[in-house]
């Protein structure tokens, strides 16, 4: 007898039968392959069997499941255990029986124990709707057929399983809302420009229905409207980012303005005296003191900018908003980062000293002005709540129209019977006869809902009741596979019900063997979990529960973690293309593609290369077969580019379920015909068809049939033309043609089909007649007709046979493909040697395969969800949308200070920490599907793009610590990669000559430069230093956009003002500047030149020859843009505008105006040619607000 210490079968075995003692509740924790279901299932058979008051039919026993495809296995595995004690001699049910009650003193079974386990299968076959395995929206169903009427539901209620419809219906009726009703169309436009967006925004709020419906169940009554919760749920929101104002009070910036004018006038006093003193006067001198004199000026300018426009009771939103702008743009840049104080470069570390005390000092300022960015999150809240919350509205009445109910409905009608507490102890007493005994299975993806409509349950079961046999529960689960955040899944609940058993006396246990995978598989994935990175996003009992003992002894090879594969053409670390670099323009992610493929390949057909069925002393070895090989992916946008890498090597693969399937090559033709089929004018669709295999028309017939259509025909009257014919009006025209001659007859044909037969008949008949099949394998490999074959069962399949349509087809096809990766709906398996699968991490869960590869591995995490809780640990917690890494990251400041604690960042640190553990998770179901072998790769195109992708943290922990022979960053037999760039100066002197160097490359020859073009805003004095240029280009940086972004603002204010005798209307900051220098008096004269008999000319074109060319040099020409350019008797004016700020400083005045210099006299010396009667002059207007006439206008002489 083994020793449970010792033999990690033993120990697993002997916790597994203690979980499935049938007399008590058990909460179990179940890693990757420790045989869940295996103790589920004996459980199941132990409350049917085992002698005892507990003994109880099949239909009392309630398993739940959250997936379909895990209800289906454990209905299977019970079904196939019933079927063999049924067939079993006697000798062979005992020693089953026995082996099913090993943990009893007498494991023996009894007379009437054999008769309840010969008898069992007869038992569930009397009535299969009665065995309650089903997921818990089956549930549900459950207990909504039960009390429709105590839910409010119409009893002949259907479930839509494909809400689609429902929803473009319900956001049509929106829109139409929208038209009519003046508040929804403004909440419509601060959500999105466009209806396109409009209706993307609110698809992503559906998804979040669950968690919305909790929050509104909660100030709302259970009947009321959605749109009747509108208020309490934005004084939740205006008490989390706002908790200063009153909960009633609307955010607007005015509220804010005097604690900001505050902030700034301290940082303008103190602050900058604080700043003075710590620098001291030597660092003062380094980093040139009116650096600070000016911020200080500038915060105190605003200051009385804010003031003045929070004492106006007539200021609008405008003004307000260009006196906070002001504000912003003293400490901060358009990208929100803070500004670099002082361009000097001699001393940086006394510059980075002294950014680092403005910062400090202006921290107040800075997080008043964050505090001020939430009021157009708040806004946006506001709206979109406003139109989602009337959407909700308009779908319930269509879903009562229809007499329907999503999946959704069920969990919250089933949720709020369960949950009232004046009814819920009526209900449970009428379900008490049909449900004893309940088994969870996948607890860990329980959402809120389901647990508050179960919880009901679990405490009558744990009260218990001394006048009946006790019933007991049954949970099991892993946190570490909880992959399924974005459907609610709560992996917390999970570890609460477990400490709940734990706390009513009841059993807990967690498996600590691996009965699937093979040693190196489950060793490398528990020490790569144990090593940083990967061990810092688990809880620390998560970690440890990773490493599990194994069962299996074979032992095929390591986890194999390849190196990324970088693009053949590579780039060095500036992006430039590296020195060397192999002619192959193939991306990384192709080059992973390829390499999956030949993998495959070299595997399937390696001899040595078995796997083994069954375990144990039963089991068989064989060799690989297509279909032992799993591809899984992260992301559904990439498999398309697998699935062509495979299609090439001509390895056969099942497409992961219709979406992809209904978007290949071949599928496209076939939906083409069909919609041609349904509507004739349509050109494209038919002209597809005639391209296609099906019909092979030649590109020449095909432009004939197309040119006879006769598109400009001459009408009847002068300037018209005659409506043109239709493709297939062209075609039967030239039936007689030998060309057309077949594709007419089929055309024709299987349009007098269509309407007469249903389409899975017609599908056949278009194969047969055409030969599609020999013709698409011909074309596009045996792939593309598995495809088309797949496709008849598409056609046969539950959502079309109803409906046995071309249109009904069509539309289920195009559904499909336009949800691509998503619509993983399940495809017949092959036969033979059978296929690659390829499949989603989350459509894999649950599945295993001897060989896994998860490629894109090498590509980071997806972005990070816009959508914050603001109460995390409340199962109703209030919600935020719009949470950009902006709102949760705020202003960038120097590394040595600290941002200030804030609420909304804190929230995005839990959900960032949520976020990380789940993709661990994913990563962990990932891993474990492998039974034998497992590869992990990906592609990259640039290494800097893909830090912290999965891989790369693969390898980081594989380097952290010894994994032994469990884990291999070394690539694998087979593996090939494209020699990487050589820089030319890696090359040994003095060696000898290479293979390379023996092949003679022509060069060709090359023409000497004829032309050089010089443009004026590329010119600078000759000795202008560092210091200088950096102070010229940078000093209009203090704008809350982009200088050059700023600057082409005020140029085209200025411009069309000009041009069109009046500035246009508007209240920005960038109309503020240019009304400053269009209603200048003293500058009439260059800006309203006709007033005195002259022309003013804007952005005007300059071209001219400088140097004539000669046989040595090239030719030399002047190309660029005057901004202003007047032209009057007396003289003409050269005006370049510059929006630069230097706050009338003379010395970086001077510096601009010498930076500039050449630049006009370029100008000048070409505009004088045109002009060589009269006086050119040259000038620079700077548009900073707030200059004396003297420095507006600065005469420029070259």
């Amino acid at each position: 007898m083994t020793d449970p210490r010792t033999d990690p079968i033993a120990a697993a075995t002997a916790i597994q039968r203690r979980a499935a003692r049938p007399d008590r509740s058990v909460a179990l924790r179940a890693s990757a392959g420790s045989g869940k279901t295996k103790v589920l299932v004996d459980r199941f058979l132990r409350l049917c069997i085992e002698d005892g008051p507990g003994r109880v039919h099949p239909r009392s026993i309630l398993a739940v499941t959250f997936t379909r495809k895990a209800a289906v296995e454990i209905e299977e595995r019970l079904l196939g255990r019933a079927r063999r004690l049924a067939v079993a001699d006697e000798a062979t049910l005992d020693a089953e029986l026995a082996d099913l009650f090993a943990d009893r003193a007498d494991p023996r079974p009894t007379p009437d124990e054999r008769t309840a386990a010969a008898n069992l299968l007869e038992r569930i076959l009397e009535d299969v709707s009665g065995l309650n395995v089903g997921t818990i929206h089956s549930f549900c169903q459950l207990i909504l057929g039960r009390f429709a009427a105590e839910a409010g539901l119409d009893p002949h209620f259907t479930v839509l399983e494909n809400p689609d419809e429902l929803l473009d219906e319900a956001l049509e009726r929106l829109e139409a809302e929208i038209a009519a009703d003046p508040d929804l169309a403004r909440a419509a436009a601060g959500v999105a420009a466009n209806p396109l967006g409009l209706r993307k925004a609110l698809r992503g709020l559906v998804a979040e229905q669950m968690r919305l419906g909790r929050w509104v169940r909660g100030h709302a009554a259970p009947d009321a409207a959605w749109t009747a919760a509108l208020p309490a749920l934005l004084g939740d929101i205006r008490a989390f980012l706002f908790p200063d104002l009153a909960a009633e009070r609307e955010p607007t910036t005015a509220a804010f303005l005097p604690g900001l004018a505050a902030a700034l006038t301290d940082f303008a006093g103190p602050g900058g005296d604080a700043v003075a003193a710590d620098m001291g006067p030597d660092g003062l001198a380094v980093v040139k003191e009116h650096n600070l004199v000016k911020l200080r000026d500038g915060a105190a300018a605003a200051a009385a900018g804010i003031e003045r426009v929070a004492a106006d009771p007539l200021a609008d939103e405008g003004a307000v908003n260009a006196a906070v702008a002001a504000a912003r743009a003293v400490f901060l840049t358009a990208e929100g980062r803070t500004r670099q104080f002082t361009a000097i470069r001699r001393d940086p570390a006394a510059k980075e000293r002294f950014n680092v005390l403005v910062a400090e000092q202006a921290l107040d300022v800075l997080a008043r002005l964050h505090r001020l960015a939430y009021i157009e999150l708040y806004r946006r809240n506001r709206d979109l709540l406003r139109l989602v919350l009337r959407l909700f509205d308009i779908a319930g009445e269509l879903k009562r129209r229809d007499r329907v109910v999503d999946f959704q409905d069920l969990e919250d009608m089933a949720c709020r019977l369960m949950g009232d507490a004046g009814r819920v102890g009526a209900l449970l007493h009428r379900l008490d006869d049909s449900i004893s005994h309940i088994l969870l299975d996948e607890f860990q993806d329980t959402n809120f809902n389901q647990w508050d409509m179960l919880r009901p349950f679990v405490d009558e079961f744990l009260a218990g009741d001394p006048e009946r046999p006790a019933r007991t529960l049954f949970f099991v689960g892993d946190v570490k596979q909880s992959i399924y955040g974005f459907r609610g899944a709560e992996p917390d609940i999970f570890t609460g019900a477990c400490r709940l058993l734990a706390e009513r006396g009841q059993t807990t246990a967690s498996l600590p063997t691996n009965f699937r995978s093979v040693g190196a598989v489950v060793g490398g994935v528990g020490l790569l979990f144990n090593r940083p990175p990967l061990a810092d996003a688990l809880p620390a009992p998560e970690r440890e529960h990773v490493r599990q003992a194994w069962a299996r002894p074979e032992t095929p090879g390591p986890v194999h973690v390849l190196a990324p594969f970088v693009a053949a053409t590579g780039e060095d670390d500036d992006g430039e293309p590296a020195a060397g670099a192999p002619d192959d323009d193939r991306s990384g992610d192709q080059l992973a593609a390829r390499t999956a493929a030949l993998l495959v390949r070299s595997l399937k057909e390696d001899p040595a290369a078995v796997t083994w069925d069954g375990f144990g002393a039963g089991r068989v070895e064989r060799r690989l077969r297509w279909d032992d090989f799993l591809v899984l992916t992260r992301a559904r946008t990439e498999i398309s580019l697998y699935e062509h890498a495979f299609r090439a090597e001509g390895i056969p693969f099942v497409p992961p379920g219709r979406g992809m399937l209904a978007a290949s090559r071949e599928v496209q033709d076939v939906i083409a015909l069909l919609r041609w089929l349904l509507w004739p004018e349509d050109d494209a669709a038919l002209a597809t068809v005639l391209r296609s295999p099906l019909l092979r028309l030649a590109e020449t017939d095909l432009q004939r049939a197309l040119a006879a259509r006769d598109l400009f025909r001459a009408g009847d009257a002068p300037g018209r033309f005659r409506t043109p014919r239709g493709l297939w009006s062209a075609l039967r025209d030239r039936a007689a043609d030998p060309a057309f001659a077949p594709a007419v007859e089929r055309l024709g044909s299987w349009r007098r089909h269509a309407g007469r037969e249903a389409v899975h008949d017609l599908l056949r008949r278009i194969f047969r007649e055409a030969d599609a099949l020999a013709r698409y394998a011909a074309a596009g490999g045996e792939q593309a007709r598995y495809n088309l074959l797949r496709l008849t069962d598409v056609a046969l399949g539950p959502e079309v046979v109803g409906t046995p349509t071309v249109q009904r087809l069509v539309e289920v096809l195009e559904a499909a493909a336009g949800r691509g990766g998503q619509d993983e709906g399940a495809l017949p398996r092959a036969g033979g040697d059978g296929r690659v699968r390829f499949l989603t991490i989350h459509g894999a869960k649950g599945l295993e395969a001897p060989v896994v590869l998860l490629v894109d591995a090498d590509r980071p995490s997806g972005r990070e969800s816009s959508r914050a809780r603001l109460h995390p640990d409340s199962p109703d917690t209030p919600l935020l949308f719009g949470v950009t890494s902006a709102y949760r990251q705020g202003f960038v400041l120097p590394e040595a200070v600290r941002w200030p604690t804030d609420p909304l960042q804190d929230v995005a640190t839990a959900a960032r920490q949520r976020a990380d553990a789940e993709d661990a998770n994913l990563l962990y179901v990932a891993l474990t599907r492998a039974r034998d072998r497992l590869y992990v790769l990906g592609g990259a195109n640039r290494r800097a793009d893909n830090a912290g992708s999965p891989l790369r943290t693969m390898a980081e922990a594989a380097a952290a610590g010894a994994c032994g022979d469990h884990v291999s960053t070394a690539d694998p037999a087979g593996v090939t990669r494209p020699p990487a760039p050589t820089a030319a100066s890696t090359a040994t002197p003095g060696a000898g000559p290479s293979a390379a160097a023996a092949v003679r490359a022509w060069d060709p020859p090359t023409s000497r430069e004829r032309l050089r073009l010089v443009t004026p805003s590329g010119l600078a004095p000759a000795d202008e230093d560092d210091d200088t240029r950096l102070s010229a280009g940078t000093t209009g940086r203090d704008d809350e956009l982009d200088p050059t972004e700023r600057g082409e603002r005020v140029h085209l204010l200025l411009q069309l003002a000009a041009e069109q005798g009046a500035l246009p209307p508007g209240d920005t900051p960038h109309h503020a500047e240019a009304r400053g220098v269009w209603d200048d008096p003293a500058l009439a004269h260059l800006l309203r030149p006709g007033d005195a008999g002259g022309r003013g000319l804007c952005e005007v074109p300059v071209l001219a020859r400088l140097e004539a060319g000669d046989d040595e040099r090239p030719e030399t020409r002047l190309t660029g843009v005057i901004d202003r350019l007047v032209v009057g008797p007396a003289g003409v004016d050269i005006v370049d505008y510059k929006t630069n700020r230097f706050g009338g400083d003379a010395e970086v005045k001077g510096n601009l105006v010498r930076h500039y210099t050449p630049q006009l006299r370029c100008y000048r010396d070409a505009v004088a040619r045109l002009y060589p009667d009269r006086p050119v002059r040259t000038w620079l207007l700077f548009t900073e607000p707030g200059l004396a006439p003297a420095d507006r206008l600065v005469e420029v002489v070259p």
